[in-house]
C-alpha cells in the first residue's frame, strides 16, 4: 500500500479559520436574536462579566434571557467580557438585580451593569431627577452627580426661554444600581440630547 500525502485544502482552511484567534484578534462579538418577530427597543444594558471564554457561552445566557420574554437580542464581546442586552420595544425594563441573577445563574460573575436609556428628564416633588423612559413610561431615578448637575445647568437657560415646551428627549448612560421603587437607578456617565424625530 502506498502512503499518500494528505491534501492541503482542509489544513489550509482550518488555518484560515483559526488565524484570527491565534493572532489575538478574534472576532469581538456575536449578535444573537432571541425573540423573532419583535421590535427591538432603543433601551439597552451592558453587563461586564467574568468567565466569558467562548461562543458556547452564548447558549447558556440565551436560555436565561429567553425566559424573560422581554429581551429581543444580545451581543457578546469576548475580548472585553461584555454582554450587550437589547430589550423588546414597549416592554418593561428588567431590574438590574434580576439581570445580575440571570448572568450568575448562567455560570458567569457579573461585575457591573451600565444602562443606556432614552426618555425625558423630570423633577419629582422631592427634588429628585428621574428619566421617564420613552417607550414604557417607567421612571428611573438618576443619582445627583456632577454629570447630572452639569447637564441641568446647561439646559436651564434653554428651558426658561421655552417654558411651555416639553423637555427634550435625552439618551442617558450610566452605572445601574438596584432601587426598590423602580427597575433600576442610574449614576449618569453622560447625557445627550436626541435629535428630534
Amino acid at each position: 500500500m502506498k502512503l499518500t500525502r494528505p491534501k492541503r485544502g482542509p489544513q489550509l482552511l482550518w488555518l484560515l479559520v483559526l488565524l484570527p484567534y491565534l493572532s489575538g484578534s478574534a472576532p469581538p462579538a456575536l449578535a444573537k436574536e432571541i425573540l423573532e418577530g419583535v421590535e427591538s427597543s432603543e433601551n439597552r444594558v451592558y453587563i461586564r462579566t467574568d468567565g466569558l471564554a467562548c461562543y458556547f457561552c452564548a447558549y447558556g445566557l440565551e436560555r436565561f434571557f429567553k425566559k424573560t420574554g422581554r429581551i429581543a437580542a444580545f451581543d457578546l464581546d469576548m475580548q472585553e467580557g461584555i454582554v450587550e442586552v437589547v430589550f423588546v420595544q414597549d416592554k418593561p425594563l428588567i431590574a438590574s438585580k434580576t439581570l445580575s441573577r440571570f448572568v450568575h445563574d448562567a455560570g458567569f460573575a457579573p461585575r457591573w451593569i451600565d444602562a443606556e436609556l432614552v426618555g425625558r428628564l423630570e423633577i419629582t416633588s422631592t427634588g429628585d431627577t428621574v428619566l421617564r423612559v420613552r417607550e414604557t413610561g417607567e421612571r428611573v431615578l438618576l443619582e445627583d452627580n456632577d454629570t447630572l448637575r452639569g447637564y441641568r445647568s446647561n439646559e436651564r437657560p434653554k428651558e426658561r426661554k421655552n417654558e411651555r415646551q416639553e423637555p427634550a428627549v435625552v439618551r442617558v448612560r450610566g452605572r445601574a444600581q438596584d432601587d426598590e421603587n423602580s427597575a433600576m437607578r442610574l449614576a449618569p456617565e453622560w447625557i445627550r440630547r436626541e435629535a428630534p424625530s
